[in-house]
């Protein structure tokens, strides 16, 4: 057994301590450090809140437009609004309950337009999401929910899918860059 460990040893040694082995030992550490770091710094801005944000004004916008054209403002787009800046003040108030609620309203109007565009994934992902809301509805806790990865290969999958999306280019026929031949 002396030999084995002995054997063992030197071809550690033999394999570790060369530049060839540490250079990319090295840079693998650094990379892993720099995504915890990265991925932590941007689950600590991502909120329900923030998240909803972006889409009050886009709501905002499209309300004003209905108005400027002295046209009727649809329901569904009230309803939704009214929802959207509820989840905001609840959620700053540490409403926790009330902000999930909203955001269940809103993800089940979500899933509905995802399932009629055929986008199965999506809605899975906001059922998921409402399994987790529902408790904080029924407990009152914080909402710790998240519409991207926030660790490692989920946040870079998702910000790579974000990054190379279709909609981010907008360049027509897009699959023709991205297929294998």
């Amino acid at each position: 057994m002396n030999a084995w460990h002995k054997f063992l040893l030197f071809n550690a040694k033999s394999v570790t301590f060369r530049k060839s082995f540490i250079v990319p030992l090295v840079i693998l550490v650094v990379g892993t450090v720099g995504i915890f770091i990265a991925t932590d710094h941007a689950s600590n801005k991502l909120s329900m809140a923030s998240i909803v944000a972006s889409d009050i004004t886009n709501n905002q916008t499209q309300k004003q437009k209905f108005i400027n054209r002295q046209e009727k403002v649809p329901a569904a787009l009230r309803k939704r609004l009214n929802a959207e800046l509820e989840i905001v003040k609840n959620y700053n108030h540490g409403n926790w309950s009330k902000a999930a609620k909203n955001k269940i309203i809103i993800n089940n109007e979500d899933i509905k337009t995802s399932r009629l565009s055929g986008d199965q994934d999506s809605a899975k992902a906001m059922q998921l999401e409402n399994i987790t809301l529902a408790y904080s509805v029924k407990h009152n806790a914080f909402p710790n929910t998240q519409d991207l990865g926030v660790q490692g290969f989920n946040f870079l999958g998702d910000f790579l899918k974000y990054i190379f999306s279709r909609d981010y280019f907008a360049i027509p026929n897009f699959h023709v860059f991205t297929t294998v031949y």
